[in-house]
């Protein structure tokens, strides 16, 4: 069992993970992973990396090398408790046991969208050498640890408000070039629109609207479902955020560094395009979740989850 540990929920090196030991990029990579141990050394805790889809060359082709470099490299670092996982490129679930009363599931989330080189089928080496191999080993987890809080911890996230969930500011429809240069402000209304509606419905590989991601989120939340109380945290979007559905708590932490816009709608209980981190806290019977933004002595936002048993028998 472990009272403590910090999670760092993917993208952990922009823009396009760990190249190798000759690229004239490795020193920068290396040195963005060493200040984020650096944030977090102080605690004494241990510090637990998730890839996200920059992590794996930003979805190209050699990115399953660049997650085996960014592994072998904190392995390097011999530090006790740093650990990217899961490991070797594989899909999860790790177990994580903080408590007694909580168990932190991680699964790597991108490895379910990446349509080139990974660990699947049955030449992997993978204890799960398909998603549906991750639910059900999933499932199997959650019924095993029926009693305790059961957190799922991932990169992509379920329910979003934001860029990736199709959620634009009406800016982006009348200045669609400042996506490309913050100060284009040439007007193209009409236009503007196709490539926020674009990301909306359709959405590339990264969007909540593409298929493969909605297979995804509905496969997480079929299984979450069942344990009211459960909850799933992520990165990827650069935002804080929390919504709820059936009874499920999803948190939204990847507003470390960036920040984007983000709309208050449909199962979201709070929202914030600020700088910031959520922490987790665990007392007796219930889990406090604090959303905290930089520079402010009190949480933006507090929630308290009774630890709840599962549906299931």
């Amino acid at each position: 069992l472990i009272p403590s540990a910090s999670f760092f929920l993917g993208d952990n090196i922009y823009p396009i993970g760990m190249p190798d030991v000759s690229h004239p990029k490795r020193k920068e990579a290396e040195q963005i992973l060493l200040e984020q141990i650096e944030l977090v050394k102080k605690f004494n805790t241990p510090i637990i990396f998730i890839p996200g889809n920059h992590d794996w060359q930003k979805g190209k082709s050699g990115g399953q090398q660049h997650i085996l470099n960014q592994q072998a490299f904190l392995d390097s670092l011999k530090t006790p408790g740093l650990q990217l996982l899961p490991a070797n490129a594989c899909p999860g679930p790790e177990v994580v046991e903080v408590s007694q009363h909580v168990v932190v599931f991680v699964i790597d989330s991108q490895w379910f969208l990446h349509p080139w080189d990974k660990p699947v089928g049955d030449d992997s080496a993978c204890e799960c050498k398909k998603p549906t191999d991750v639910l059900l080993m999933l499932q199997s987890l959650f019924e095993k640890h029926a009693e305790k809080q059961k957190i799922l911890v991932a990169h992509h996230p379920i329910l979003s408000y934001s860029e990736h969930g199709g959620v634009f500011p009406l800016e982006a429809h009348l200045f669609p070039l400042r996506s490309v240069h913050k100060h284009l402000y040439l007007p193209l209304p009409v236009i503007g629109s196709i490539y926020p509606t674009y990301r909306k419905y359709f959405g590339n590989i990264q969007d909540l609207a593409h298929p493969l991601a909605r297979q995804y989120q509905q496969s997480m939340h079929d299984l979450l479902k069942n344990y009211p109380g459960s909850v799933y945290i992520n990165g990827h979007e650069h935002v804080l955020q929390h919504a709820v559905k059936d009874q499920v708590h999803y948190i939204t932490s990847g507003s470390g560094v960036k920040s984007t816009f983000v709309r208050k709608k449909k199962e979201a209980v709070f929202v914030s395009d600020q700088h910031g981190f959520v922490t987790l806290d665990f007392s007796g019977n219930k889990s406090v979740i604090q959303f905290w933004e930089v520079n402010q002595s009190q949480p933006a936002h507090r929630v308290e989850i009774p630890l709840l048993q599962s549906k299931i028998d």
